[in-house]
């Protein structure tokens, strides 16, 4: 299965974000941020917690705002548009109107600060470059270079006027 990632721009055109080579990075980044995310929801003793927590104390910057600028699927819709959001994924979804309201709600106040991420994706640049097991949510030959290129990305989206962001991965 494939996945593409979108740097969203507030008021801007999203755009693709990828490696050097042209190919879309939305797989290595949704693998890792969706493991990532998931530990929110619990508090068992896991491998990936163990994981990601040595990762957390190498950062000198709280690279949990990765968890808050990411999300997964289509959600350009108005709190009213809940008939159209059944009607274009053909009933796929089982999701109540009011779980589709909070969800576009939850999506809209992603927009994060462009200096914030950027602090950020520095940091788990600089940290996974010295990361070299290979896990279900990381690859040695993948992840670091799609962090690379989203920092590239940015680092544009910026210089071009940028001012808050997020990241789609659908």
């Amino acid at each position: 299965m494939s996945f593409d990632a979108y740097q969203e721009i507030e008021n801007g055109e999203p755009l693709s974000v990828n490696n050097d080579d042209g190919l879309n990075v939305g797989k290595p980044l949704k693998g890792f941020l969706t493991c990532y995310s998931a530990l929110q929801f619990s508090v068992e003793k896991s491998l990936e917690r163990e994981w990601f927590s040595k990762i957390e104390n190498q950062a000198n910057v709280d690279l949990g705002l990765l968890k808050k600028i990411y999300y997964a699927g289509d959600w350009d819709y108005s709190l009213a548009q809940y008939e159209r959001f059944i009607s274009d994924y053909g009933g796929g979804y089982w999701i109540t109107e009011e779980e589709f309201k909070k969800t576009v709600l939850s999506v809209r106040r992603m927009w994060t600060p462009i200096d914030e991420v950027l602090s950020v994706l520095q940091e788990i640049v600089r940290i996974l470059s010295d990361v070299h097991e290979e896990t279900y949510w990381y690859s040695n030959e993948t992840t670091p270079i799609a962090f690379l290129s989203l920092l590239k990305l940015l680092k544009q989206v910026k210089e071009n006027g940028g001012k808050r962001v997020r990241l789609a991965i659908e």
